[in-house]
């Protein structure tokens, strides 16, 4: 059994122990131990996962029952702890963006191969059902080539982190690093990196077009600052030689060049019957993700999707697209 200890328990923690109660069951894990700052969050996850509660991370981390950290701390606090949970042996998920800076990514890189240490970060969209969809569907040719693809993720400003650190740049990155980094990884896991590319807009609100080998174009929007009654928003539009597909309020809908249209059944993935009733759909990249790593874990497997590599290399284009930009 992997024994996880869960550090962080605000929005995105919560979110992962939600996640847990149907993995747990599934899996052989469990939440051993849960850390957290406020310390009525910590209590209520050690109630519902009949977790012990540690008073520091640093204890949680050094506890040799535990084999797994989850991290969903704030993001200028993953590396050091990332840093501590792999000097100390355990396998770390690291939840999106892996680091604050690439500097902070290529010593946990030099790590991970000084130790062997398993990780994965989450970049949960690479295991989104609507956007596997699309990957499936550009990967068989299905449609032909794709001509173009805009991926978009706007919301409002966020005001819900601790001591509001998201909107400290220091601390979150801004809204490229914190927001649209999802879709240039996805971009990155679709097509690798692009020859070229120009960036506009501010470090709240970024537009950027990316050109890759036979005039394929991806243009990416990402940003957070919308009135505060705005809905988040995530969407994308792919153009191919023989279809068009549009996500968008949840919903994939397929317009192929014979003129028949319909709306994709794609499924969340997560066999549970009802135990989410309606929020199935919005916790299922969550929940793929977390699976795929917990079957890498328990099966010996090295993590292919959403590797540390891969979020560094990630991290590495959001601050290409800064730098040219200009944020």
């Amino acid at each position: 059994m992997k024994k996880i200890g869960l550090l962080g328990l605000g929005f995105m923690g919560s979110t992962h122990s939600e996640v847990y109660k149907i993995l747990c069951a599934q899996m052989d894990i469990c939440v051993f131990g849960v850390c957290d700052q406020k310390q009525e969050n910590a209590l209520h996850a050690s109630r519902v996962h009949g977790a012990k509660l540690y008073r520091t991370a640093e204890e949680m981390i050094e506890d040799p029952e535990i084999d797994v950290i989850d991290i969903c701390l704030p993001t200028y606090l993953h590396f050091s702890y990332a840093k501590l949970a792999m000097e100390a042996g355990k396998d770390v998920f690291i939840e999106k963006p892996v680091v604050l800076s690439a500097e902070e990514g290529i010593k946990l890189l030099a790590l991970q191969k000084k130790n062997g240490c398993r990780v994965m970060v989450g970049q949960c969209i690479r295991l989104w059902p609507s956007y596997v969809y699309l990957k499936e569907t550009i990967d068989s040719g299905k449609y032909g080539p794709l001509k173009s693809l805009v991926l978009k993720r706007v919301s409002p400003r966020p005001s819900w982190g601790f001591e509001n650190w998201y909107q400290d740049r220091n601390k979150s990155g801004g809204s490229v690093l914190d927001l649209q980094i999802h879709d240039l990884d996805f971009m990155r896991y679709l097509f690798g990196e692009p020859e070229n590319f120009y960036a506009a807009g501010t470090i709240d609100h970024a537009f950027g077009l990316f050109l890759y080998p036979d005039g394929l174009t991806v243009q990416i929007e990402g940003g957070w600052d919308f009135p505060p009654s705005f809905p988040v928003s995530m969407e994308y539009r792919a153009n191919f030689t023989q279809a068009a597909i549009d996500f968008q309020g949840g919903t994939v809908f397929v317009y192929e060049k014979d003129g028949r249209q319909f709306s994709a059944n794609i499924d969340s993935g997560i066999d549970c019957g009802n135990c989410f009733g309606t929020e199935v759909a919005d916790l299922a990249g969550y929940y793929k993700e977390l699976k795929y790593f917990y079957e890498c874990l328990l099966n010996g497997n090295e993590i292919v999707i959403a590797s540390l590599e891969e979020g560094v290399k990630s991290i590495q284009l959001a601050y290409k697209e800064i730098a040219k930009g200009g944020f």
